[in-house]
């Protein structure tokens, strides 16, 4: 009986020695024939997709993306803004230079009302245009109109501080609007050796009553060598003849005096 029972167990032991034999030698023959993954180039793949995620990620509020078909059309459309803008820069000068010379051909015709008009249009495309501005202030005092070719003389003077023309030109309006005692203030701040300023000079002693003074002061004129300023020495020639009518007339009245030398100065228009 217990020969028996050891047969038994011996069978039992073997088949459970079997059994585990052949489950866990099956379990790593699997393991050993399972083919090994290259995680380097899953790695790999998901570095790219990461840097992709990134390239497309748009900020909150952005709606403009900037894909190669965007920056060809914004190239475009500033291209075109920058053609535009030089389009509408050429008009504007070639439009200032029409208006100029517009009122160049009016002024010649002695037509001051037309002229200032495209003056003013000249001037209001190009403000700190030195030359547009002195023409509306020159064809002003020729329009009689001194107090407005004042205030373009003091616009001038605040773009370019040193410009001599319009000092003298506010000298001439004031000259016009019969403030003398201003005309002496500035001109009397200008540098002598100029001809204007000399012949300038001359006109607001004349206007103040100064007839020595503005005499002597024109002959000064008419003994320079100089060729350049034969307009002013033949300015100066005539009121040099009109002084010497004045001394015809020493004896009438002094309003009869005054009035040969006023006509003399509206002889050269600097009276209106």
């Amino acid at each position: 009986m217990r020969g028996f029972l050891f047969i038994i167990w011996t069978i039992i032991l073997a088949g459970i020695i079997f059994l585990a034999i052949h489950f866990f030698g099956a379990d790593d023959q699997f393991l050993n024939n399972t083919p090994e993954v290259d995680t380097t180039n899953l790695i790999e793949e998901e570095d790219n997709d990461d840097e992709e995620e990134q390239q497309i990620q748009i900020p909150r509020g952005t709606t403009n993306i900037q894909t190669p078909e965007n920056i060809e059309r914004t190239n475009e459309e500033t291209d075109n803004e920058n053609n535009s803008s030089n389009s509408n820069d050429s008009e504007n000068s070639q439009t200032y230079t029409e208006y100029l010379n517009s009122g160049d051909q009016y002024f010649e015709d002695l037509d001051y009302e037309n002229a200032i008009l495209e003056y003013e249009q000249a001037s209001k495309i190009n403000p700190n245009s030195k030359d547009a501005l002195t023409k509306l202030a020159e064809t002003y005092l020729k329009n009689n109109q001194p107090d407005q070719a004042e205030d373009i003389y003091t616009q001038l003077l605040q773009i370019d501080t040193s410009l001599l023309s319009a000092k003298i030109g506010l000298v001439r309006s004031y000259l016009n609007q019969r403030e003398f005692q201003k005309a002496q203030q500035v001109v009397a701040q200008l540098p002598k050796s100029d001809f204007n300023v000399k012949y300038y000079t001359g006109i607001t002693l004349l206007a103040l009553g100064d007839y020595e003074g503005a005499e002597n002061i024109l002959r000064e004129i008419l003994a320079e060598n100089s060729q350049a300023n034969e307009n002013l020495k033949s300015r100066a020639q005539h009121l040099l003849t009109q002084f010497n009518t004045y001394r015809l007339y020493q004896d009438e009245e002094f309003i009869f005096q005054q009035t040969l030398l006023a006509k003399a100065l509206v002889d050269l228009e600097e009276y209106e």
